[in-house]
């Protein structure tokens, strides 16, 4: 999978800070990006520029697949999303619906049935989003996307309130449905450097003021000890 910013700039508002300016940079053969980086330098603009919630002023940003292959996106971002209306079992398999005209939808079904097993989410079905704690609601969100059919997930914090105990299953899904030299892709942020290392085979720090320079890790073959340590250093540098 390539990521590819192009001359990316982007503004919230006419009074406010420019988030990009004539950003450019491109990722090659990862599966699983980290993006990092202070608060404030554009983690989650750039997520939402790419899978299209907003649009750029000048530029593009892109994900380009193996031929024939096109990107269709999974979102789960920091405020979750649920359909407060539906059931916990209805919002978990609401991206089931997008398999009904490919003829894959009980596949798909039957790995949403897993998921809400492995999740820890069995038990609640019949219960409403409000009734879900935090982390919770984010084991739903990403049940909801891995059964959508999308080939890019795009993950916004999404295990932020995560338990611990939870977390294994949940990378483990992610690492099966994006394993190295297939056809999808997680772009993800994280502010916890043992899921980065967990999860990434590349990383994106994102420079802290418009201009700076990008900087990257590529931790394809495995994180060395230096691996480790410049994310550390990045990670409580450049992202506090």
């Amino acid at each position: 999978m390539k990521l590819i910013v192009n001359k990316l700039s982007f503004q919230y508002g006419i009074s406010e800070r420019r988030v990009f300016n004539s950003l450019s940079s491109t990722v090659t053969n990862f599966s699983r990006l980290a993006l990092i980086g202070r608060s404030g330098s554009g983690k989650s603009t750039l997520i939402r520029l790419l899978g299209g919630a907003l649009e750029p002023e000048s530029g593009h940003v892109e994900i380009e697949l193996r031929q024939p292959f096109t990107a269709t996106y999974g979102y789960v971002h920091q405020e979750v999303g649920l359909l407060p209306w539906l059931s916990v079992q209805q919002n978990g398999r609401f991206g089931v619906r997008f398999h009904m005209r490919s003829g894959t939808a009980e596949k798909a079904d039957g790995y949403s049935e897993r998921l809400f097993n492995s999740f820890g989410l069995d038990w609640c079905r019949a219960s409403l989003p409000k009734t879900l704690s935090g982390g919770m609601k984010q084991r739903l969100a990403l049940v909801n996307a891995l059964s959508s059919g999308a080939n890019v997930l795009l993950l916004d914090e999404a295990f932020s309130a995560s338990d611990v105990s939870y977390r294994e299953a949940m990378f483990a899904e992610l690492k099966a449905f994006a394993p190295p030299g297939g056809n999808n892709g997680i772009i993800f942020i994280s502010h916890e450097i043992a899921d980065v290392v967990e999860l990434s085979d590349m990383v994106l720090c994102l420079p802290s003021r418009s201009g700076g320079q990008i900087k990257f890790i590529d931790a394809r073959n495995g994180w060395t000890k230096s691996d480790r340590k410049r994310l550390a250093e990045l990670m409580l540098g450049e992202a506090l």
